[in-house]
């Protein structure tokens, strides 16, 4: 072993010691050939001892104190879930010794069912942990440039996409699991068109899913790019008619396309839109990935009295139980917005009124300041303050804190309309913007309706009056009735 030792070393290149025999002399001795043995066989249990020793040995320590179902659920997701962490990122150990981790941490947990079991196959925290890394290992095959994608893309990607392969008993274990992954992890991943080199066929970018297994099969390439149907930032609607139905092209044709950046992939589950394994959901087998596995099946919503299909954006994001949920932490339903523009002197340029449906408090923010600065550059004006009681946004904007995926689109348009001018996004407190624009905003989300004033006398009699107290400097009152309690600001603009 010292010899491919030194081989090792002075070639730069690492021999796989379970694809190979050896030959002794019937001489050597027993030992020697035990030693060979031992490391050029297959996995034993008994080569994994010292990891299982380390979480008995753990638990131990703990068996003698006082602790609650809570507290040991604690210290079995932050502490012993760590110890097998990066063993099980390289290694895939015989599940003989899985099971022994899982007994002991359900005997730790007074017979309890480990944390993180699921009817799915695989059961217990081990198996969760590896199959999160195995999760990371597809993201990361997919999203990176790395020489590792290189290789796998090379050898078993020649000629087509990778949601297109299977594997096949020659392969390489590593390729093994990430194939037995990839419908579970390339589902929440959503592609922002840019230039249009992603798959046509493969790739979620349409929000829909895969279009390979949305549509009937059709003679087409299954290579083709999504550029190919793009002509001048503008789509080809007689191309795709040819290979897609209408309702999916009524899709594609309201999605926006920017032939100037690269296209960019998000990860939906997160809100910063990069892959984590705390925002991974593989373990909820939703009707739509049971689907994706070859399956035909009805599907229902339990969380839903009017039966929609079941999916895992819709499950915890749309419906009905979720919608109450997120409304009640995230002000999620519907919303308007208003703002108002104004000169120096405080006096009303033009005002507007919109309603935006159903969305979060961020998105309604995000569009009513884009609207806003496109009426500023539509009436001329490009030396602007732009105020919002909104810090996320107006920190995002000034490039402070990172994009979220989902209002990236409506930044950057901002971003783009301003370079044309000298445009300023300052933060101002809800007391200094609760009169007129949250009136505005009021009025657009009760009407439903969108409406522009150029004129004072055409404004609403409220909001005329909140006009005219801003510019005489009146005092600004906000009133919280909870606690019997009222904060005078002067609001000045």
């Amino acid at each position: 072993m010292e010899k491919l030792e030194l081989y090792e070393k002075v070639s730069g290149q690492l021999v796989n010691k379970r694809k190979f025999g050896f030959y002794v002399s019937f001489q050597e001795d027993d030992p020697r050939i035990a030693d060979i043995q031992r490391i050029t066989g297959r996995k034993k249990v008994i080569y994994f001892n010292s990891m299982v020793a380390k979480v008995a040995n753990r638990i131990q320590g703990w068996q003698g104190r006082f602790l609650s179902h809570g507290g040991k659920v604690v210290l079995i997701k932050s502490v012993l879930q760590s110890i097998p962490l990066h063993l099980l990122s390289v290694v895939h150990p015989p599940k003989t010794v899985l099971s022994q981790i899982n007994k002991i941490i359900s005997t730790f947990s007074r017979g309890r069912k480990p944390i993180g079991i699921k009817d799915t196959g695989k059961l217990g925290v081990i198996y969760v942990i590896q199959s999160k890394r195995e999760e990371q290992l597809w993201w990361n095959f997919r999203m990176q440039n790395t020489m590792l994608k290189e290789y796998l893309e090379a050898k078993y990607c020649k000629r087509s996409h990778p949601m297109a392969k299977r594997w096949a008993c020659d392969q390489s274990y590593t390729w093994k699991r990430m194939m037995e992954i990839k419908e579970v992890v390339e589902s929440p991943i959503f592609w922002r068109i840019g230039v249009g080199n992603v798959s046509f066929w493969w790739d979620n970018w349409t929000g829909l899913g895969a279009l390979d297994t949305l549509t009937q099969p059709v003679r087409a390439s299954k290579n083709t790019k999504v550029k190919e149907f793009i002509q001048v930032e503008n789509w080809k609607i007689d191309k795709l008619l040819e290979i897609l139905p209408m309702n999916m092209i009524n899709t594609i044709h309201g999605i926006n396309i920017n032939a100037m950046r690269e296209d960019s992939p998000y990860w939906t589950p997160e809100s910063s839109g990069i892959f984590t394994c705390k925002s991974s959901r593989s373990l909820v087998p939703t009707d739509d990935i049971v689907k994706r596995t070859g399956i035909v099946m009805p599907s229902q919503c339990c969380c839903c009295t009017n039966h929609e299909e079941e999916t895992i954006n819709h499950l915890f994001d749309y419906s009905q139980i979720a919608y109450g949920v997120w409304s009640y932490f995230c002000n999620l339903g519907t919303a308007g917005e208003g703002g108002i523009i104004r000169d120096h002197l405080g006096g009303m340029v033009k005002t507007f009124t919109d309603f935006y449906g159903q969305c979060s408090n961020n998105v309604a923010e995000a569009k009513a300041l884009l609207q806003g600065v496109q009426m500023c550059c539509n009436l001329g004006l490009l030396n602007v303050v732009v105020e919002s009681d909104s810090l996320l946004i107006i920190n995002i904007i000034n490039r402070m804190m990172k994009t979220l995926w989902r209002i990236r689109l409506i930044i950057e348009q901002v971003w783009e309309l301003t370079k044309a001018g000298n445009f300023q996004f300052v933060h101002t407190f809800r007391e200094g913007n609760n009169t007129i624009a949250d009136q505005l905003a009021n009025i657009g989300e009760s009407t439903k309706t969108q409406c522009f004033f150029t004129e004072v006398v055409s404004l609403p009699r409220q909001v005329r009056a909140s006009l005219k107290f801003d510019q005489e400097d009146m005092p600004n009152f906000r009133f919280r009735p909870r606690r019997n309690l009222f904060a005078v600001n002067d609001a000045s603009f």
